[in-house]
């Protein structure tokens, strides 16, 4: 059994070999099919690979090479950088801006201020403040403490230190140790900004301080004000009462007590303007001694109409024939003690003022006298009368009649005598009469 199927399985290559041919020609035919999908899943993958490499060097490329900013150069030197053009042309056009409102006219960068592009690992650090940065570093233009007056910029210096001091220096010429205040009238202010190099205004302290001085005459001459308070001493006056009594007459009066002029501590506020003194107010009075009072005790009662009244009137109308002192006549003394005055036989003579006669009568040379003597102790005298109408004793007023003209006595005609004595002494009645 064995060996016949061994028979049959020899057997059977001869039937396979009657079918190979087919078979062959089959399977050229797959792998020809095969291969081409082969080759086509290559170029499809060939493809995925380039297209990965582009996107992956354009991905890289930006990140592998240097980057850029661009910086902001002045007069070649860079003060900073940004991340693009415009960014930094926006920040020249502001620092321009600043830099003509601060001066006053149109102010141009284009020929400090360059923009440049840079790599980053070479641009400057400074990212910020460039606008500042740029205004401070324009080599014509400087940042200054500048003094005005009504508006006008007149100086400018390096700082508000130096501008105060030259004007404290000025207000110390005008301060002392009472002053409580002082101030400049002027508009003045100090403002910091920026100034051209070419701006007219004054650069040297001692110079400006010479015009500003308030004497010196110019268009910058301050006015100063300062306020002193001043104490001193001041007499209080003391006040006058009075005191009436009837006992006495209306023009007597009596001093009681003295009158003692106070002491008082004044305080005053004294204002100055230029070192002149423009006006004084009292801030405060202390009395450290009370005034003492002025006591007077006065009359109240009416003198009667015969009482002197201290001035003398003309004791006959007429004319003056004879001045008093020295004369040169045959007749009467040469020595006039009196003056005359003609008129009528028989005319009016009054009394010059009231008082009392003392003497009426005959008297050698003077023929009929009448004496008066007044309450103030004068005498006065009126001769050669032809008829006396008082007699001693009497109380007379002023302008009463007391006698009348005549020529008795040593005379060379009508006319009268007329005398004033001031203690027994004779006086022109020519500077005593009314």
């Amino acid at each position: 059994m064995k060996l016949d199927y061994d028979r049959k399985r020899k057997a059977q290559p001869s039937a396979e070999r009657a079918y190979s041919a087919p078979v062959n020609c089959a399977q050229s035919f797959f792998s020809g099919v095969a291969s081409r999908a082969h080759k086509i899943r290559k170029e499809r993958i060939m493809l995925l690979l380039l297209a990965l490499v582009v996107t992956i060097v354009c991905v890289a490329a930006p990140l592998l090479s240097p980057k850029k900013t661009f910086a902001l150069y002045i007069n070649g030197e860079a003060v900073g950088s940004v991340a693009t053009r415009d960014e930094a042309l926006l920040i020249v056009e502001r620092a321009e801006q600043q830099l003509s409102q601060e001066l006053g006219y149109e102010y141009s960068l284009a020929e400090t201020v360059s923009v440049s592009p840079i790599n980053v690992s070479d641009a400057p650090t400074e990212t910020v403040g460039l606008e500042e940065a740029i205004i401070l570093n324009v080599p014509d233009v400087r940042d200054m403490a500048v003094i005005e007056m009504d508006g006008i910029a007149i100086g400018a210096f390096d700082t508000r230190e130096e501008v105060e001091a030259m004007l404290t220096a000025i207000l110390d010429e005008f301060t002392t140790e009472r002053t409580v205040s002082i101030t400049i009238k002027n508009s003045i202010a100090v403002r910091q900004r920026l100034v051209g190099d070419d701006e007219d205004v004054i650069r040297d302290a001692a110079a400006l301080a010479a015009l500003l001085k308030p004497d010196s005459g110019s268009n910058y001459a301050l006015t100063i004000e300062s306020v002193e308070n001043v104490t001193h001493w001041q007499a209080l006056p003391f006040e006058t009462i009075y005191t009436d009594d009837d006992a006495m007459f209306i023009d007597e009066e009596t001093v009681t007590t003295e009158g003692v002029a106070g002491d008082a501590l004044v305080t005053e506020q004294v204002v100055f303007v230029n070192g002149k003194e423009e006006s004084r107010t009292d801030l405060s009075t202390m009395t450290v001694v009370e005034p003492i009072a002025l006591q007077i005790v006065r009359g109240t009662k009416e003198h009667p109409k015969t009482a002197s009244t201290g001035e003398y009137g003309w004791p006959a109308d007429g004319v003056l024939t004879s001045d008093f002192g020295y004369r040169n006549v045959e007749i009467g003394s040469s020595n006039h003690q009196g003056i005359d005055i003609g008129g009528a036989s028989g005319q009016d003579i009054l009394a010059s003022d009231g008082g009392e006669v003392i003497l009426a009568g005959e008297s050698s040379g003077y023929g009929l006298l009448v004496q008066i003597k007044h309450d103030n102790g004068d005498v006065t005298y009126y001769g050669h009368n032809s008829k006396l109408l008082v007699a001693v004793g009497d109380k007379v007023a002023k302008g009463q009649l007391i006698a009348e003209m005549g020529r008795t006595g040593v005379t060379s005609g009508v006319h009268c005598h007329f005398e004033i004595r001031k203690n027994g002494i004779p006086v022109d009645p020519l500077k005593h009469l009314k």
